[in-house]
């Protein structure tokens, strides 16, 4: 039986057993480097310091600006709700 398959096989078949496993193969490498690259990001799941620095100062300036909204009835405008320092002078980049 395994001298009929060799026989029966050409190399059309051959060529397309090659062509599915190094596809096979390509596939497996591709997944392999996402997984190492990807899934530690997620696993990680704790945020660093400026990252969550960020996010409680945006909560905090929305909420203040929620309350305002509120007492005004609309959206403040810049002379109602300064944002950030006046005083402070930071050079662009």
């Amino acid at each position: 039986m395994v001298r009929w398959m060799r026989k029966r096989w050409g190399l059309r078949a051959k060529m397309a057993g090659s062509y599915v496993l190094v596809t096979a193969a390509a596939v497996a490498v591709v997944e392999a480097v996402v997984l190492v690259l990807v899934v530690p990001g997620l696993l990680g799941g704790g945020q660093d310091a400026h990252t969550l620095l960020v996010g409680l100062t945006a909560r905090d300036i929305a909420a203040s600006a929620g309350q305002i909204a509120a007492q005004l009835g609309r959206l403040p405008d810049a002379g109602q709700f300064p944002v950030g320092d006046p005083g402070l002078r930071l050079p662009p980049g």
